[in-house]
């Protein structure tokens, strides 16, 4: 059973996704590896979550003890996105789009432009439509500028008031 569940996890997140992802945006310095670990030394399961870094004797660490909010926030969102490029329909077809609610909570401006570059690139390479919904003025502006429609097929719609479209 202990083995089954493993392989379950380790299937189930697509971890090589994710921590190409993440490393993509490199939002931590030193820990770029993200690894899932099944603990079975409590009497209920538990997953823990465990970043690695690239030197020799440095212990893993919990992000959740050692990271910023910002940067749980990227390692959440990368996590997201891996499950998202593989989401399929009740008949197995690959759904070929995603829907992001408001991404950018507590970024700084590098991490919004990485994710940005990103998304973008996902969308092109891997042929995915992305509908993300924000209510941040500046991120909106930003995204109109960095995948503009006329280079990338984008659509961007703002609403005046509530169910006006301006």
């Amino acid at each position: 059973m202990q083995k089954y569940l493993e392989d379950f996890v380790a299937g189930f997140f697509q971890l090589d996704i994710i921590n190409r992802l993440y490393n993509t945006i490199d939002p931590h310095p030193e820990y770029k590896k993200i690894c899932f670990e099944c603990d079975f030394s409590h009497k209920d399961l538990r997953l823990n979550i465990l970043m690695f870094s690239e030197q020799e004797n440095k212990e893993s660490i919990v992000p959740n003890l050692y990271f910023s909010t910002a940067q749980i926030n990227i390692l959440a969102f990368c996590i997201f996105m891996a499950k998202a490029l593989f989401t399929k329909t009740d008949t197995g077809d690959d759904l070929g789009c995603i829907f992001i609610d408001d991404p950018i909570q507590a970024l700084d401006d590098i991490n919004i432009l990485s994710m940005i570059d990103l998304l973008r690139n996902v969308a092109f390479t891997l042929d995915k439509q992305i509908i993300l919904t924000t209510h941040d003025k500046d991120f909106f502006e930003l995204l109109k500028m960095k995948v503009p429609d006329r280079l990338f097929n984008s659509r961007f719609i703002e609403f005046k008031e509530r169910g006006v479209l301006e």
